[in-house]
């Protein structure tokens, strides 16, 4: 693939069939501050904070929701016809609640899912970022360069001017020609100076819009290059990289994980936890485990 078209691709598409390292060409902006400015742009921000987001989501689905439980009882026994009929008691115990291993596993597949698909969504964000800044680039360089057409085109329109007014002068050439010459010229001015308006307006969107980028002083037009590569190939690479169907497949794999987790959530998680107890004013000293297993209804 040739330089231009290279670094064209770059930025237009997620990959190429054939893609190498960007390559800087004369009719794109420099690849490094290009690709600076998109990763500054207020959508791809938007899309890094979001896998950041999924990320610590992921992070607290693999640590489970199940907190320590602290039960503390204090409590007074009466006992009829004894002579201490009086006893303090307390019971102190700490419990969780423990995941089933099989929820384990679809939590920490929901969370990679969720940042897998936060990952392909920035992809496509940086993509149309991208397809965004090539717009506004080939907008500039349009208006750029129909201005230099419009001044190269003033420029010959005044060299013709002057030699009819001096055909004039010289009583070579009627008046009325010299007239319309003049027309011409004053004609070709007002669109010039048009011109230059709209590429002042599009120079002064594209520096608004990404900051860093400027126009170049003129357009060097060159005829286009071929592209290398099949056309199955680049079909291949489009599908491979498309960025909304990476997305729609991510959160359809969300969609079957999350459901399989909802179903898992029928069978209750059990708790298990230690208790110590003290009874009849320290008489009996209770050391012990606890399990409790939930019971499903219907």
């Amino acid at each position: 693939m040739k330089p231009a078209w290279i670094a064209l691709f770059l930025l237009a598409l997620p990959l190429s069939p054939r893609a190498g390292n960007p390559v800087d060409a004369p009719d794109l902006p420099p690849a490094a501050q290009a690709m600076a400015v998109l990763l500054s742009s207020p959508t791809v921000s938007a899309a890094g904070a979001g896998i950041e987001a999924e990320e610590a989501r992921a992070r607290r689905l693999a640590a489970g929701s199940h907190e320590w439980t602290l039960r503390l009882t204090d409590q007074q026994r009466r006992v009829r016809g004894s002579p201490d009929g009086r006893y303090n008691e307390w019971d102190v115990g700490i419990d969780r609640a423990f995941r089933l291993p099989g929820k384990s596993d679809l939590d920490r597949q929901l969370g990679d899912a969720g940042v897998a698909g936060a990952r392909i969504a920035r992809g496509d964000a940086l993509h149309e970022a991208g397809r965004g800044l090539l717009a506004s680039w080939f907008e500039g360089l349009r208006e750029l360069s129909t201005a230099g057409q419009w001044r190269r085109q003033r420029d010959i329109l005044a060299r013709q001017a002057q030699a009819v007014a001096r055909r004039v002068q010289l009583g070579d050439a009627p008046r009325l020609e010299g007239l319309q010459a003049d027309a011409a010229l004053a004609q070709a001015d007002a669109q010039y100076a048009q011109a230059i308006g709209r590429a002042q307006v599009a120079a002064e969107r594209l520096r608004r819009l990404y900051p860093g980028l400027t126009l170049p002083d003129e357009v060097v037009e060159r005829p286009p290059e071929p592209i290398e590569g099949t056309e199955s190939e680049w079909i291949q690479a489009i599908l491979e990289h498309n960025h909304e169907l990476g997305v729609a497949r991510a959160l359809s794999a969300r969609a079957r994980v999350g459901a399989s987790r909802a179903d898992a959530e029928r069978i209750p998680d059990p708790s298990l936890g230690v208790r110590l107890a003290r009874e009849r004013d320290g008489e009996e000293r209770l050391v012990g485990m606890t399990l409790s297993i939930p019971l499903p209804g219907g």
